[in-house]
């Protein structure tokens, strides 16, 4: 059945059912209007438009729905337009009701008002403040989430505007058409937070329902191909290897002119240089790629043509390379790198950075080859740093320190044995870590390292030691001492402020874990890890479901830290007692997750705990049994109230009254911990399995 809807008019126009004549429905109330007065009413409405339904029924349902989706963008975007604040506030108190009683429309109502980037990020921040000063929460955080994917938007639409019109050719309707589609459909949220090619690609076929004819859904998804290309070019690195993996149309120079010296030459140079690169990481920070696509090739173009050595020109990509890996831009790093490459493949630097970022991603055995080839070319003792680091990640912690000690003098540097401590650290062996961050901090407050040491990563170290200990006053002592400093560089206030969110989230200070977990993910809006941290909070303080939208719901390929994807989305899924969707994230997954041994007994923990939910108690004790060596106190803590879960249900009474004991023998007591305790001391499952998922919820850094 097709009707005709006037958003504007709030009014439907049903075909009858056996005469000629058709109702006019009132969408606010559902009524049936007189088709006299609706003619009056109606007339002067201008955006009349088609809907479909099997029924009458679906039509109207559908239609409603439509209208207040309309209703609601329109009152925002009315307020984003400039409104005063007497105003704002009455607009937004409707708004209120709208999404209160209307809860289903929000995620359509943020898809539409997401169909073109905003000006402006700050009047955003401010009608989310006022919204919420008023008690507006639906409303604030509607504005908060539109504001935060403001510069994931712009990336998108950046890349959409450079498709070339060949990608379109599929498609009956017109290239703006598609867009539309795309944006209302898709569910661009979704879209914006896909964190590799596989996720953007099941996400964007989706679409081929909503195009009727055979070639328009070939059309959509070609265009899928095409767009996760150039969304996610690292990902192209697993198939071509050490092949160049990204291409870019760099502008051909006209410059015919010979490289002329002069005395100010290389300062003038320098000095526009590194405006240009100013301005190029600026524009990919606010997800500007079209523009800092443009300056970027005028950077290389000019560097090229008005230099006698392309040294310059490397080091300038790898100076936005680094800064791109700050930013978590891993398309633009990979494409500066790629370049860097291209033009002097025996380039020691741009090959180990080179070598970290494929770290980074997973590819660790394509990284030892980049850092092999680097060690041909000098910075040997970099080189090996950079082999330790991708051992480390992998978890043999041992070949990581014995590579660290094939540095020449190594018990000098104190890079060095910093990144030895933090690999004993990880083994465990924490009194030896303890005291070896502590001899380079001593040293450091002595002035024997030089000015140019930091022991800001050596007292992250003691505040982890302490968080692992159960000392977490002190890891978060520590961890605020760390961020009053000036000095800290911009990817290291990310680590330092992860590093407390995950402290106070274990202390259960869920409201302070919660502000800086956003503040996180709006100073580094394009890390995923920093989103998943956030969902991770709210599913703590009973927003499971708004936690779920930080989590992408389709596949994706695994890649270093993105085990924690699958892990707190399964927690939050079991959390709403939907077992088949978290058997798929905690069970299924748990195989190809990257990650190293202790992250795998956490891993091994969540599994367990959903077969215990499953009353599957076997499949639990066979996960727990097991479980490598722990040296975190909250993980060894958890691992025995599991234990004893098993043992409870199992009524093994001689297991039982060992764990208790353990348990009982614990110098420190954790409140959630406790109460799981109790309530299997009563057999009130329901309480302890909530206990347990946010312990697990807790756990995971």
């Amino acid at each position: 059945m097709i009707g005709m809807i006037s958003p504007s008019a709030g009014a439907l126009l049903v075909p009858g059912i056996g005469t000629k004549e058709s109702l006019i429905l009132n969408l606010i109330d559902e009524t049936e209007q007189d088709l006299n007065k609706a003619r009056f009413m109606y007339s002067a409405a201008q955006d009349w438009k088609e809907i479909e339904g099997p029924n009458s029924e679906a039509l109207l349902k559908s239609a409603t729905e439509e209208y207040w989706v309309a209703r609601v963008v329109s009152f925002v975007r009315v307020v984003l337009n400039g409104l005063d604040k007497v105003l704002a506030e009455r607009v937004f108190q409707e708004v209120e009701e709208i999404l209160l009683v209307r809860t289903y429309i929000t995620d359509k109502v943020l898809s539409r008002l997401l169909v073109a980037p905003l000006k402006d990020n700050c009047e955003i921040s401010s009608f989310a403040t006022l919204a919420l000063s008023n008690g507006f929460s639906t409303t604030a955080i509607l504005l908060d989430e539109l504001r935060e994917l403001q510069p994931l938007l712009r990336r998108f639409a950046n890349i959409w505007l450079e498709l070339p019109d060949s990608a379109f050719l599929c498609f009956s309707e017109p290239k703006e058409a598609v867009w539309i589609a795309v944006v209302e459909k898709g569910g661009i949220g979704k879209l914006l937070k896909a964190i590799n090619k596989r996720d953007l690609t099941n996400q964007w076929n989706l679409l081929a329902f909503h195009f009727t004819s055979p070639q328009s859904r070939l059309g959509i998804n070609a265009l899928a191909q095409e767009f996760s290309q150039r969304f996610f070019p690292q990902e192209s690195i697993k198939k071509q290897k050490t092949k160049n993996i990204y291409k870019i149309e760099w502008p051909e120079s006209n410059s015919t002119q010979k490289h002329i010296s002069n005395p100010f030459e290389n300062f003038d140079s320098y000095t526009r240089v590194k405006k240009q690169i100013a301005s190029i990481t600026k524009a990919i920070s606010q997800g500007n790629d079209f523009i800092a696509k443009k300056f970027l090739g005028e950077l290389v173009d000019q560097q090229i043509a008005s230099s006698k050595n392309k040294e310059y020109v490397v080091k300038s990509l790898c100076n936005i390379a680094k800064q791109c890996s700050e930013m978590f831009r891993l398309d633009f790093e990979v494409l500066c790198l790629d370049k860097a490459v291209a033009i002097d493949s025996s380039d020691a630097w741009s090959l180990i950075q080179y070598g970290d970022y494929l770290k980074r991603t997973g590819n660790y055995d394509i990284a030892l080859e980049y850092l092999s080839k680097a060690e041909l070319y000098c910075c040997n003792e970099i080189s090996k740093s950079s082999e330790a680091d991708v051992y480390s990640q992998q978890g043999k912690y041992v070949k990581a320190i014995s590579t660290y000690k094939s540095i020449p003098d190594w018990n000098n540097k104190p890079e060095v044995l910093n990144g030895i401590a933090d690999n004993l650290r990880r083994m465990g062996r924490l009194d030896e870590a303890e005291a070896s961050y502590n001899a380079l901090i001593e040293q450091s407050q002595a002035g024997l390292l030089g000015h140019d040491w930091d022991d800001s990563r050596a007292q992250a170290g003691i505040a982890e030691i302490a968080k692992r200990k159960g000392l977490l006053d002190v890891a978060t002592h520590i961890y605020n001492d760390i961020l009053s400093r000036r000095n800290i560089n911009y990817k290291e206030i990310f680590f330092y402020k992860r590093g407390l969110c995950n402290v106070l989230k274990t202390m259960e200070k869920f409201d302070d874990a919660y502000k800086l977990a956003d503040e996180i993910v709006q100073q580094y809006p394009f890390s995923s890890e920093a989103r998943f941290a956030r969902g991770a909070i709210l599913g703590l303080i009973g927003r499971e479901i708004e936690g779920l939208r930080d989590f992408p719901e389709n596949d994706s390929s695994p890649f270093w830290r993105g085990w924690l994807q699958h892990y707190y989305r399964g927690l939050l899924l079991l959390k709403l007692d939907r077992y088949d969707e978290a058997k798929k994230n905690l069970v299924d997954k748990f195989p190809s997750a990257i990650a190293s041994g202790e992250e795998k007994t956490i891993l091994r923990m969540a599994a367990a705990l959903y077969y215990l939910k499953k009353d599957d108690v076997a499949s639990a004790d066979g996960n727990l049994s097991e479980l490598s060596e722990l040296y975190d106190y909250h993980s060894q803590y958890l691992s025995m109230v599991l234990k004893l879960h098993c043992a409870t249900q199992k009524e093994d009474f001689a297991q039982i009254k060992a764990l208790k004991k353990s348990i009982l023998g614990l110098k420190i007591v954790d409140k959630s911990l406790h109460n799981a305790v109790l309530a299997l001391d009563r057999k009130d499952y329901s309480l302890a399995f909530s206990c347990e998922i946010d312990a697990l919820l807790r756990l995971a850094a």
